[in-house]
């Protein structure tokens, strides 16, 4: 679990370093706005997962996230 825990951790440090940015003026970027923000959604979504779902999915999820 404590595995886990950090792994949510990590993908949620991601997010908001992604969702700062795209607030940070990278929203007005034709591609790179969308996909900072979709990468934000995604990495809450999968830290959510992450702790709530005892699954491999949302490891995999992290591992592909993270890659």
């Amino acid at each position: 679990m404590k595995m886990r825990m950090v792994t949510a951790l990590g993908a949620l440090v991601s997010a908001g370093v992604h969702l700062k940015l795209w607030f940070d003026g990278f929203r007005d970027i034709d591609v790179i706005g969308p996909a900072f923000m979709l990468n934000a959604v995604a990495g809450l979504v999968i830290a959510v997962l992450l702790v709530a779902w005892r699954h491999w999915v949302p490891a995999f999820l992290a591992f592909g996230f993270g890659a």
